[in-house]
């Protein structure tokens, strides 16, 4: 397919999904309508002054909120706007509080004369709004310290002059009203938690100290959090909470906090869908809005970058894989992003080439659940007095203990739900069984996705290369079994260690089964290591189960003597907790399609050997 082709497919004219704030009520694509006319109605009607702040995190839609509550009131109110960012860009100094003053005062003094009078006064003070400020709201010896930091000496004198500028804010305020019909001022400051929070702060000071003034309602994009800090690095951290806290309430009345979790994204999903000219139908578009519920969550900022990085990888997918329908490749490519973007642990493990039936099988297992069984997994000794976790599943071989620390809990406690979509996802059918035909489109998908990755770095090659060994080692082992089966030898089981060597995973496999002798069991294990190019190693080890209890590994060494299963010129080595161990029995090339029949063979000669000695054992009995 040519480019020009490429072009006109995806229309990419059109393409991207740049980070612009809603304007317009009609642009709501959430839901909030209710939250918009709730907030209008209390500004339109409130006493004042009021100060309102708008709660969220970054591109959570707090422009957006502020936008439309204008749209909605603007027949009604004067509005005036104040972007902190973008005045912020500019070498202010300590002068930004003072330039937003200007800006204020200029959109409601059209006479440059009068303008030019309170202007002076405006820059005259500025020194010294913050001493007076905090004096106010927090307190004196918070107080002092400002004073302190900035070299001045805090005079009361200043107050009068404070107070008779307020007088002339409120004024022009009620000036502008008369002037324009409207019934009260609303001043939207936005971007507040963009700033650093020392400076947010010395804004909200000045909105409290000059601009607290009747007919006044003032809407501010700042997060509790911001202003809290922001008091500890201004005011120092002997600044306890409970003022940082009073400082807050004195000057926000009605803390509003972002109705996120709330947010009805399926008109958004469907009306980018449709853009994107992925197919819409409502299974669709409920499996799309669960990926991300899942995976990113509800931030508006987050969505548009999730949509964007799908984009061009949809651009890119559509020339790179061959012979994966347009439905297929979309959805699972949506399902990928969504895995990268939030999960990169799982994300890299699957590019990583572990990409299989069985793997995918074995994340089916945990969907619907918690992952409360590995997070909270204790260590402690098994049959064979070994330590190793209790939680066993696919994800203790993925993360690592250190990846559950409590800033990534809240995420990863949504995995498990988030694996039930994205399994989902690769199948066309809800409820159909994995077919090795879609494995191999997530195969496909997965390397093409990764020049979007956020880690530069990518999964660790250490690492990477432990996983692969596992998953080979493992595969070795099922099929050693399979292969034992047809002897008619005990159940061997497959075990695989979940300890970690310098944090990664050891790579070995095990298979083993119990032979009983009197009243008491033995176990008879072989284990398989994936040596890299020199190939697979398969050892034998003997076990007594009770080996860890006090004394009874030298009772079991002293009745099985020093070669139990009597190979010719091979001594077993023996440790402490009851094992023998013979070493480098066998040495198999990695694919070869008779590596399972050759450890067989080998395995079954230890069984047969062990049979033996435990029948002697039981004569002299």
């Amino acid at each position: 397919m040519s480019f020009s082709d490429i072009f006109k497919k995806n229309d990419v004219n059109g393409a991207g999904c740049p980070d612009v704030p809603v304007t317009k009520i009609k642009d709501d694509r959430f839901n909030v309508g209710p939250y918009i006319n709730g907030l209008s109605s209390f500004i339109l009607s409130c006493d004042t002054p009021m100060t309102i702040s708008i709660q969220g995190d970054w591109g959570s839609g707090k422009t957006s909120m502020m936008n439309m509550i204008e749209a909605n009131i603007k027949n009604s109110v004067y509005p005036i706007w104040f972007n902190t960012w973008q005045f912020s860009q500019f070498s202010l100094g300590n002068s930004l509080a003072i330039s937003m003053m200007d800006v204020l005062l200029q959109r409601l003094i059209g006479d440059s004369g009068k303008l030019e009078t309170v202007l002076k006064g405006v820059w005259g003070l500025a020194k010294n709004v913050a001493l007076t400020a905090t004096e106010i709201t927090v307190g004196s010896r918070a107080a002092g310290k400002a004073e302190e930091a900035m070299g001045g000496t805090f005079s009361g004198s200043y107050v009068k002059e404070i107070l008779a500028l307020k007088e002339q804010f409120q004024k022009a305020v009620n000036e502008k009203l008369t002037e324009t019909k409207r019934r009260r001022v609303v001043i939207f400051v936005d971007d507040l938690d963009r700033l650093h929070p020392a400076k947010a702060v010395e804004l909200l000071e000045v909105l409290k100290l000059f601009l607290d003034c009747e007919n006044c309602v003032f809407v501010l994009a700042v997060d509790y959090e911001v202003v809290t800090l922001g008091i500890k690095q201004k005011y120092g951290s002997d600044v306890d909470a409970q003022k940082g806290k009073s400082f807050f309430d004195k000057i926000i009345q009605l803390p509003f906090k972002m109705p996120v979790a709330q947010y009805d994204i399926k008109n958004y999903v469907r009306d980018m869908m449709e853009r994107m000219k992925i197919a819409v139908t409502e299974n669709n578009v409920n499996l799309f809005s669960s990926l991300i519920r899942t995976s990113i969550g509800l931030n508006p900022r987050s969505m548009k970058r999730l949509f964007n990085t799908y984009q061009l990888l949809d651009i890119i997918t559509n020339g790179a894989v061959k012979n994966i329908p347009d439905n297929a490749r979309q959805r699972i490519l949506f399902a990928t992003v969504c895995l990268q973007m939030s999960f990169d642990v799982l994300y890299n493990y699957l590019a990583a080439g572990n990409i299989d039936l069985e793997t995918l099988k074995d994340l089916s297992k945990v969907t619907g659940g918690t992952v409360q069984n590995f997070t909270l997994r204790r260590e402690m000794k098994n049959d064979n007095g070994d330590m190793e976790n209790t939680g066993k599943n696919i994800l203790d071989e993925i993360f690592d203990r250190d990846d559950f620390s409590p800033e990534t809990m809240p995420l990863i406690q949504r995995l498990p739900k988030f694996l039930e979509f994205f399994l989902e996802s690769l199948t066309e059918n809800d409820g159909d069984d994995l077919t090795k035909t879609e494995v191999r489109y997530l195969q496909e998908i997965i390397q093409c996705s990764a020049v979007t990755s956020v880690n530069n770095e990518g999964p660790d090659d250490a690492a990477t290369e432990s996983l692969n060994n596992r998953r080979a080692n493992r595969r070795l082992v099922v099929e050693t079994n399979d292969v034992l089966k047809k002897f008619g030898l005990n159940e061997f089981v497959v075990y695989q260690s979940k300890n970690r060597v310098d944090g990664i995973l050891e790579s070995y496999a095990s298979g083993y089964t119990f032979l009983k002798a009197k009243d008491h069991e033995y176990k008879l294990q072989y284990d398989v290591d994936n040596a890299g190019r020199f190939g697979i190693s398969v050892n034998i080890a003997l076990n007594d189960p009770t080996g860890y209890k006090k004394g009874r590994a030298e009772i079991f060494y002293q009745i099985f003597g020093e070669n139990p299963l009597g190979y010719p010129d091979l001594r077993p080595e023996k440790d402490e907790w009851g094992w023998y161990y013979y070493d480098n029995m066998l040495t198999v090339t990695e694919g070869d399609p008779n590596a399972p029949n050759q450890i067989a063979d080998l395995v079954r000669d230890a069984y047969t050997r062990l049979e033996k000695f435990l029948k002697k054992l039981n004569d002299r009995n």
